[in-house]
């Protein structure tokens, strides 16, 4: 009686586990080393990867050694920074948001469809990132006023 799978050859099929299908599946051998199958393709999603021995699911991932511990990522809201640069701001009334004037960073403006924001950073090419109670945004500065003719 001959059996599903013999001998691992190259061409030949194999059971091992995909990693891109999470699950033991029939692969093709594309490449030994001797009698060991190295390389196999998926039949399934036709992915290429190194043979796991035992053709079962990786083993246990690897715990983080205790000399690199894990740093807890420090998350704040969009609004909560915006909060917080309004009220570090300067005293004064905001400046109307007018693509011809010229915005430092620091700055809080008043922009028609936005509403209050912080000017963030001032980039090259007469671009600032300005901070809003929903988010960031690019916006023009320093734009020459147009010739009346």
């Amino acid at each position: 009686m001959k059996t599903l799978y013999d001998r691992p050859r190259v061409g030949g099929d194999i059971l091992t586990y995909c990693g891109k299908c999470k699950m033991e599946l029939a692969h093709v051998v594309m490449a030994m080393v001797d009698t060991k199958p190295k390389r196999v393709m998926c039949k399934t999603c036709r992915s290429e990867h190194a043979y796991r021995k035992g053709g079962g699911a990786p083993g246990p991932s690897r715990k983080r050694s205790p000399s690199s511990p894990r740093v807890p990522k420090t998350v704040i809201l969009a609004s909560e920074l915006w909060q917080k640069r309004l009220d570090e701001r300067k005293s004064g009334e905001p400046i109307p948001y007018v693509p011809t004037h010229l915005f430092a960073k620091g700055d809080c403006l008043n922009h028609p469809k936005f509403g209050l924001g912080c000017v963030e950073e001032v980039r090259l090419a007469g671009k600032i990132i300005v901070l809003f109670r929903e988010g960031e945004k690019i916006l023009i500065h320093s734009l020459p006023k147009p010739n009346a003719q």
